[in-house]
């Protein structure tokens, strides 16, 4: 599955501190983690598709905002009828 702009996608592998905005969370993203593509980045054909992702807590307040490679992640497939 392709992920794009505003898909739910589950993060898969440990990212690397160095990419994660520390100044919007206060954590880092961990495996198993859910989040929301809120970018993609232009990419060259040749290159691995990248994306801004974000965690938002049920308050409402982001928990991490991190560039995340397209291999790192995976799409959360939409659900019919949640109540």
């Amino acid at each position: 599955m392709n992920i794009t702009e505003y898909d739910v996608v589950r993060v898969i592998s440990d990212i690397p501190a160095e990419r994660v905005d520390k100044s919007v969370g206060q954590c880092l993203p961990r495996v198993g983690d859910l989040g929301a593509v809120i970018l993609a980045h232009a990419t060259e054909p040749q290159q691995e598709p990248a994306f801004v992702v974000e965690c938002v807590g049920s308050d409402g307040h982001t928990i991490w905002l991190a560039d995340i490679f397209a291999r790192e992640l995976e799409r959360v497939p939409p659900t019919l009828g949640v109540a």
